[in-house]
């Protein structure tokens, strides 16, 4: 095999894994998507997966990612439906991997109160006595505003829906909170409080939470924060934007259960400090088919908590000013089929006593950085195209990584700088096509 020092380039290179014709355990991704406005989805196949990277968090992130099944509210919402499944063949693999291409759509098609679907079925209601009509709703009640400007707070109890009569438009200028059950959709809610939306329960457990279709923005501290002793908690279609910290955070704040949730279908963008979505302390959580810009510091930010799923979304880096993906601390992440554009970079690892473990696959990177930072867990990245960009081993100084597996991707015109290799340590590369890469790339065998 030939190499380059840094800074030379290397023609085209395949790089094969030994005794992959001899690996049984066939994995087949299959993602499939709705019809969306932009565009239509389409099905994404991997046959020759690569089998170094497999492990049982991708396994698990790709079957239970979800607080539970993807049936919620598609008839309604066209940013809803999407599933995610994992098949797996006996048939022993009989031919090395071949270098994946990366195909199917990526991102949030249109969004907000245009998407909801119509209706005069239900309580009319108007005026500025609005708040106490709905807190006073029944369970099962669904609450239609006639179109105009709204002011005040409001509580919507449990198994209560609010969203516009016949698609009129409707603004409600306050902070939200919502009990079990409850839907808010279709309509443009804007907050100068500390949330726009909050949902938590410090006294019990609140589950089957929907907010769909909507323009939210606004919040000091959040847009939307979801928070401890809630499960099941589902943000599609929604347009999402301004908070102080984070458009969305997802935080158990280390008391009561872990919190999960579904963000599908959404624009996620242009939080005031920090990123689009944080979360920290939390329960499962799928982040899939979003479409992020505009964030300070990272489109999303994964700390210590459970298994988090990254399917689907697209990342303009012309706009994210720190990475589009953060994982350190004690995350967990798995990340497939995402397409991290123009420049947006991916940093996996720790800078402190954490220890995250993450797989990236299936995806498209195009001029990002790939960091990977220390941790004792497996950081994966397999089955990705990679065109220009730093792939990075480890930061000056030190913190390196101590199972890194880079393998069964396409590299083009990328730079290696490896800080692994000359301490003495060692991390497995193999199975890459290499175009007209950069640096010394010697240490993939």
């Amino acid at each position: 095999m030939s190499s380059g020092s840094r800074g030379s380039r290397v023609g085209v290179l395949q790089l094969g894994a030994v005794g992959l014709a001899a690996v049984a355990g066939l994995i087949v991704f299959s993602i499939a998507r709705p019809e969306a406005t932009n565009p239509p989805g389409s099905t994404l196949s991997r046959v020759n997966a690569c089998p170094l990277i497999e492990n049982e968090a991708e396994t698990s992130a790709m079957e239970s990612g979800s607080p539970r099944s993807d049936t919620h509210d598609t008839s309604e919402s066209p940013a809803g439906g999407a599933q995610t499944t994992v098949s797996r063949a006996e048939a022993p693999q009989t031919t090395p991997p071949q270098p994946p291409s990366v195909e199917g759509s990526f991102g949030a098609g249109a969004v907000g109160p245009a998407q909801e679907q119509r209706t005069t079925q239900g309580l009319l209601v108007e005026g500025p006595g609005f708040a106490s009509s709905i807190e006073s709703a029944k369970i099962g009640s669904i609450i239609l505003l006639r179109g105009g400007d709204y002011s005040g707070g409001l509580l919507i109890p449990r198994g209560v829906t609010v969203k516009p009569y016949n698609g009129e438009s409707v603004m409600i200028s306050g902070s939200v909170t919502m009990d079990s059950m409850s839907v808010l959709a279709g309509v443009d809610l804007r907050s100068s409080g500390q949330w726009a939306i909050r949902v938590d329960s410090p006294l019990g457990a609140k589950s089957d939470i929907t907010i769909r279709n909507n323009i939210i923005s606004g919040g000091s501290v959040e847009t939307i924060r979801v928070s401890r002793n809630v499960s099941g908690v589902y943000i599609t279609g929604n347009d999402i934007s301004g908070g102080g910290n984070h458009s969305i955070k997802v935080h158990g704040e280390a008391l009561g259960h872990a919190p999960s949730a579904i963000i599908r279908g959404n624009r996620i963008h242009d939080p005031f400090r920090e990123d689009g979505i944080q979360t920290e302390d939390h329960g499962r959580v799928t982040i899939d088919r979003n479409t992020f810009y505009g964030t300070p510091e990272n489109a999303i930010d994964v700390k210590t908590g459970q298994m988090v799923a990254i399917t689907n979304n697209l990342f303009d880096g012309t706009t994210i000013r720190a990475e589009a993906l953060l994982v350190h601390g004690h995350g967990f992440a798995v990340a497939v089929h995402n397409h991290f554009a123009d420049g947006a970079d991916i940093a996996l690892g720790s800078n402190n006593s954490g220890n995250p473990m993450m797989t990236l696959r299936d995806s498209r990177v195009d001029g990002g950085d790939i960091v990977i930072r220390r941790s004792t867990q497996q950081i994966a990245i397999g089955d990705n195209v990679v065109t220009g960009g730093t792939l990075k081993l480890g930061i000056a100084g030190g913190d390196h990584p101590a199972d890194a597996r880079v393998t069964c991707n396409v590299f083009e015109g990328t730079e290696l700088l490896d800080r692994v290799t000359p301490t003495g340590d060692s991390w497995a590369c193999t199975g890459n096509t290499l175009i007209g890469v950069i640096g010394d790339w010697s240490s993939c065998t």
